[in-house]
C-alpha cells in the first residue's frame, strides 16, 4: 500500500481482504487492529497488506493480552490514577493503545512503537497517524476522526507507565550488580523515583483490595498503611 496514499477506516472497511479463523498477534507483526464487520477483526501488518480475523475485537485483543502477559492487576494499578483514560497494553518499549474509548465502534489499537509521528488537522478535527517498520522498510497513514486532547492524553499515560516499568528493571539491575557505575546523586534521584512509583503502586492494590473485599477502598487507612511500612527498613 503506497505510503502517499492515506487511508481512513471507512476505506479499509470497504476492501477486501483476505480471511482467518484466527491468528494471534504480536508486538512486532501489525501496525494497527480495529472491527471489520460484525464480529470481524482488521489486522493492518508491518509486512504489507491486511488480514481479516473471523473473531470480535474485544475477542482478539484478550488473546493478545493472555499471550503478552498484560496482567489485569498490574495494569488496573497503573490506571488507578487515571480513572476515566482508556487503558493501554504497555510492556515496557512496547505499547498497543487504543486510539478512543474501548466502546467506540471505530477504535483503533495501534502499536507505538511503530507510529513515528502523529499530526493533528485543527481544521478537519482529523488526526494523521504515520506508521513505519524500518527492518522491513514498510509505511502506512490513518486518518482518525479522533479529539485531540484526549488522544496526546492517552499517549501521555503510556509515556508515563513504560517510564515506570523502565525504573522497576533498573532497580532490579542495581539489587542484582549489574548496573553500570552511576553517580551517587544519579542513585539517590533513580531511588526516590523508584519508590514513588512503587508507593503509587502499592496504594492502588491495597485499595483495589478493599474495595474488592470490604466495597470500599479506605484510602486513608491504605495512605497510612503505605506511609508506615511499604518501605521501612527492615531491622533485627
Amino acid at each position: 500500500m503506497s505510503i502517499e496514499k492515506v487511508q481512513t477506516l471507512k476505506n479499509l472497511r470497504k476492501r477486501e481482504w483476505p480471511v482467518t479463523s484466527y491468528h494471534p498477534i504480536s508486538w512486532d507483526e501489525i501496525f494497527f487492529l480495529t472491527a471489520y464487520r460484525e464480529k470481524q477483526t482488521l489486522l493492518m501488518l508491518t509486512k504489507g497488506g491486511g488480514l481479516v480475523v473471523d473473531r470480535p475485537l474485544k475477542y482478539v485483543i484478550n488473546k493478545f493480552a493472555e499471550t503478552a502477559q498484560i496482567w489485569e492487576l498490574d495494569t488496573k494499578c497503573f490506571y488507578q490514577q487515571y480513572k476515566h483514560r482508556p487503558i493501554a497494553y504497555v510492556a515496557g518499549f512496547h505499547a498497543l493503545v487504543p486510539s478512543c474509548g474501548a466502546k467506540d465502534t471505530d477504535v483503533v489499537y495501534y502499536m507505538a512503537h511503530f507510529m513515528k509521528a502523529h499530526e493533528y488537522n485543527a481544521k478537519t478535527r482529523k488526526m494523521l497517524l504515520y506508521f513505519c517498520d524500518e527492518k522491513r522498510g514498510t509505511h502506512f497513514k490513518l486518518r482518525l476522526d479522533v479529539a485531540q486532547g484526549a488522544f496526546e492524553g492517552i499517549l501521555a499515560s503510556v509515556d508515563k507507565y513504560e517510564r515506570q516499568q523502565q525504573l522497576r528493571f533498573k532497580q532490579f539491575e542495581m539489587w542484582l550488580g549489574r548496573n553500570q557505575q552511576i553517580s551517587w546523586a544519579e542513585f539517590k534521584q533513580l531511588n526516590a523515583d523508584f519508590l514513588a512509583a512503587e508507593d503509587e503502586w502499592g496504594l492502588a492494590l491495597l485499595m483495589d483490595f478493599c474495595t474488592r473485599t470490604y466495597g470500599e477502598s479506605h484510602l486513608e487507612e491504605c495512605q497510612a498503611y503505605i506511609k508506615k511500612y511499604f518501605h521501612r527498613p527492615y531491622r533485627i
